[in-house]
């Protein structure tokens, strides 16, 4: 490692221990709810009115979204958005398809909301999003016997993720890997990865392990330690601040009533990733408190100069769908 780079983490780690030490005041504070922008009566979209919200999704993202054996929209984003429609009175039509389709529907405005986005820097440009309802773990995976053991190793890889994921844009924008090869549906990812298409996988952690388990892949096995966490939300057209207001007042209302729990066990209370140092339980209690902690902020400085002294890379990744790569 060059002299410069050791001083460099030593100058941020010292900034970052000194920031924690004025904070900690204010982590003695009771915490506040999350906080939402109260609805005007007047902005109201009633069932009663002629406004259908069309909101859309990803037909192949479960347990979060997906289309069920009766062929209708189900997993616990369209439960939490059928039940804020309930609760703020909203005529909502739900329908799903392919995640690039309906991120550019969005995008272009054609659509008034998706369920669930993970939301980013650049994502915020195009799109407005709610107060988070979940928090996800990216990980790492790789067959059986293979030389990678860390997210250090993955830098100079082939690398496969769903397009326009995440965890896509995450590659991208941090430039890991030698080449990216993308696909569709992130349920082709670890068959994908089973066959040798490539070094490893990037996906949520959570419909991985699941994934696994349900599927009996066992050529796969996952890197414990996390690439990434992400806040997942209801994203709404750029712009459309009472549309916003009644989202974040829904989810305020299911999450000071408890019922978001009960919603979220249902779903996540029986899987949780072996080797994490929490299970799904404990995520439930960080996306209820989901706009962090001084922990978090600490953390994440740490992460950051993680990822910038392991991840220098010599360039940009060939990027291209699975199928044109040889």
């Amino acid at each position: 490692m060059k002299p410069s780079r050791v001083l460099l983490s030593v100058l941020l780690a010292v900034i970052s221990l000194s920031a924690l030490l004025l904070l900690l005041p204010l982590t003695r504070q009771k915490p506040q709810p999350d906080a939402f922008v109260p609805l005007l009566e007047t902005q109201k979209l009633g069932s009663g009115s002629e406004t259908t919200l069309r909101a859309r999704g990803d037909w192949g993202y479960p347990p979060f979204e997906f289309v069920n054996e009766q062929g209708e929209p189900d997993g616990f984003n369209i439960e939490i958005l059928r039940r804020i429609a309930e609760l703020m009175n909203l005529d909502i039509e739900i329908s799903l398809g392919p995640w690039e389709t309906v991120r550019q529907e969005l995008e272009q405005g054609e659509i008034d909301l998706l369920a669930g986005m993970y939301k980013t820097a650049e994502r915020d440009k195009v799109a407005d999003f709610t107060i988070p309802h979940f928090i996800s773990s990216y990980g790492v995976f790789v067959r059986e016997g293979s030389p990678i053991a860390s997210i250090e190793d993955i830098q100079g890889k082939r690398i496969l993720v769903q397009a326009q994921d995440v965890g896509h844009d995450y590659l991208l924008n941090q430039e890991i890997g030698a080449e990216i090869l993308t696909v569709d549906s992130w349920e082709a990812l670890l068959p994908a990865l089973e066959s040798g298409r490539a070094d490893c996988a990037v996906l949520s952690m959570l419909q991985g392990v699941r994934q696994l388990q349900q599927q009996e892949i066992r050529g796969v096995r996952l890197i414990t330690q996390p690439l990434f966490q992400q806040k997942y939300s209801i994203a709404v057209q750029e712009g459309n601040a009472a549309l916003l207001a009644t989202m974040n007042e829904g989810l305020s209302l299911l999450k000071s009533s408890g019922e978001y729990d009960q919603i979220f066990e249902r779903w996540f209370g029986v899987y949780t990733v072996p080797g994490l140092f929490h299970s799904l339980p404990a995520l439930k209690s960080l996306a209820k408190g989901c706009f962090g902690n001084i922990f978090t902020v600490f953390a994440f400085t740490y992460g950051v100069l993680f990822l910038d002294l392991f991840f220098a890379p010599p360039g940009k990744p060939k990027n291209c769908r699975i199928e044109q790569c040889p």
